[in-house]
């Protein structure tokens, strides 16, 4: 009685855990993570890292949880989402990667996963690995935002004309909605600025 007890309290704080954390992060909307233009290196100071001291002992205490149960439950995709994008949200990419990788090998069809995972390894300055990961994607999924991703992951990899081709064949294609078109104009009017 007492062993059911204890299960029970356990399982209620772990639901009550995941219940608010999916509150937090569905009350947060969210447009697609893309990858941007960035500058070749993009390195932040030593103060602007996540440490022990700008880091909330609840971002702490929410990655431990997240981690315990991952531990015990390695295919839950709504924890692996939570912690990928707690990392990310942290700037640590590092840290995420592995997660949207796991969540892709569960969950191969899940469109969104795949652009987080492509805008994670843009984070990390990982350009080849991310230009790889979004032609397997496009291979798989005729998707908009993904060929905005492969034209921002050439404008970082010095491919100019490639950027440039990629994004005005989404412009022609008419199928891309109007936050892609915008970040689409964006990006063609920083490629032109460059020159």
């Amino acid at each position: 009685m007492f062993t059911r007890t204890v299960k029970l309290a356990i399982a209620s704080v772990t639901i009550l855990i995941v219940v608010v954390l999916i509150k937090m992060y569905s009350e947060a909307k969210e447009e697609p993570r893309n990858v941007g233009i960035s500058p070749k290196k993009e390195v932040a100071s030593p103060a602007q890292l996540p440490n022990a001291g700008n880091v909330s002992g609840s971002f702490q205490k929410q990655v431990l949880d997240l981690e315990t149960y991952l531990a015990e439950h390695p295919q839950d995709t709504t924890h692996l989402v939570l912690l990928a994008h707690l990392y990310q949200d942290a700037h640590q990419p590092q840290k995420a990667s592995p997660f949207y990788k796991r969540l892709l090998a569960i969950q191969k069809k899940n469109t969104q996963h795949w652009l987080d995972y492509i805008t994670v390894l843009g984070e990390e300055q990982k350009w080849n690995e991310a230009e790889s990961v979004c032609l397997e994607m496009l291979g798989l999924f005729d998707d908009e935002s993904a060929k905005y991703n492969l034209g921002a992951i050439y404008a970082n990899q010095g491919r100019f004309a490639d950027a440039k081709k990629t994004w005005e064949e989404i412009l022609i294609s008419g199928k891309a909605d109007s936050h892609v078109t915008h970040l689409v104009s964006d990006g063609l009017k920083q490629l032109a600025q460059m020159k």
